[in-house]
Parts: C-alpha cells; sequence; structure tokens
C-alpha cells in the first residue's frame, strides 16, 4: 500500500468512528424514488430512503439508524421530495414535499437512547406556526400556498421562511404572504413569527410565493 492511500485509509477511519463510512452532510435534498443515505455532520445517524416503485401511490419509506447500529427505526413516508437538515448531534429537521403547493414541517428529537421523536402534530413545530398563521390571517381568509424553508440554523437558533398565498374564502385574488418563524430547537417551540412588510419583494432572498 501507498504512503498515500494508507494515510487515505486513516482518515476515512477517523472521519467515521461510528461506522458511516459515506459522506456526510448538513443539507441534502431527497426524492421518493431514489435510494439515498445522508449522513449527520457528526457520523451518529444515517437517513435512507427505500424506494417504493411498485404502488399506485407514492410510499416510500425514510429511516432512521445509528452509525454502526443495525436497527432502522422509520421516520416518514416519502409522497414525492423533501429538504432534510441535521443540527448538532441530535436534532433532525426535514421539510416535507408531499405536494406542491403545500409543504410540512417535520422536527426530531434524536437524543433518546433507543427511540427516536418527533415533535407531535398540534404541537410541533408546523401545527404551531399554521395555527398563527391562521391567527393572524384572520377567519375571513385561508392559505392556497404553504411553503416554508430554513433560512438559517445557528445553535439552538432555527430560523424559518413561511411563504405562500391566501385568498378570501379560498376564493377570489390570491395575495402573497411572507414571514419568518423563529424556532429553539431545544425545546421545539415556535418563539416568534413576524410577517415580512414586502413580501414580493423579500420573496427573491426569502421567502417562496408561489410553487
Amino acid at each position: 500500500m501507498s504512503i498515500i492511500a494508507f494515510a487515505s485509509a486513516i482518515l476515512a477511519t477517523a472521519a467515521s468512528p461510528s461506522g458511516c463510512a459515506r459522506t456526510s452532510a448538513e443539507h441534502a435534498h431527497i426524492q421518493w424514488s431514489e435510494p439515498t443515505t445522508v449522513v449527520s455532520p457528526d457520523h451518529t445517524w444515517e437517513l435512507t430512503v427505500h424506494p417504493l416503485l411498485h404502488s399506485d401511490e407514492n410510499q416510500s419509506s425514510v429511516t432512521l439508524k445509528r452509525c454502526g447500529g443495525t436497527t432502522e427505526q422509520p421516520a416518514m413516508v416519502l409522497k414525492r421530495s423533501a429538504e432534510v437538515y441535521w443540527g448538532g448531534k441530535d436534532k433532525l429537521l426535514i421539510i416535507d414535499e408531499p405536494v406542491a403547493d403545500a409543504y410540512h414541517v417535520r422536527f426530531f428529537d434524536l437524543s433518546g437512547n433507543r427511540n427516536i421523536k418527533e415533535y407531535g402534530e398540534a404541537a410541533g413545530v408546523d401545527g404551531q406556526i399554521r395555527k398563527k398563521l391562521s391567527e393572524d390571517f384572520g377567519k375571513s381568509a385561508s392559505a392556497q400556498f404553504y411553503l416554508p424553508k430554513v433560512a438559517s440554523w445557528r445553535g439552538s437558533k432555527i430560523v424559518l421562511s413561511i411563504g405562500g398565498a391566501i385568498s378570501p374564502n379560498s376564493d377570489g385574488p390570491m395575495t402573497p404572504y411572507c414571514y419568518s418563524a423563529v424556532v429553539n430547537s431545544q425545546s421545539g417551540r415556535v418563539e416568534n413569527l413576524t410577517r415580512v412588510a414586502k413580501p414580493l419583494a423579500a420573496s427573491r432572498a426569502t421567502c417562496q410565493i408561489f410553487p
């Protein structure tokens, strides 16, 4: 074995002490039809897409497994595509995109010794955001597009950009909206939701308004 090859082998082993030999990434895009494995930056967890190609509906399973472990735990069903974000060694945020006009924010706590934990539907990040948006929109308007995305994640502070459009009572002309949501990754609580004054101008760099 050459010196270069020997050094490369040492570095590869050092980069994946827990058994994940794949390249890690803080952010990745996954598709229901593509077999994909995404390793967390600290090589503690790996997320894998298992395509189900022989079905009337897209129902590909997504699992989580500790690097070096043998037990895969179900995380979600992937119907179309999603954006995966790792935070630290025990937090995972997924922007699920089951349809083009309405996404879903899914937040996982991986700090448990055995089971992964997803924050619940109503009390979870997505439920909190939708509730706050509904209160701000009022009873006379409903969201036609709901397109959250991650703007930044630094330490325990996650900033989400929430864009889309509303219309009165699901009918009539659509009005764009853009909000900034601050999420505490340690508690899973939405601490602040702020409306951006000029959503169309902000959308170029911040919010996605239309699918």
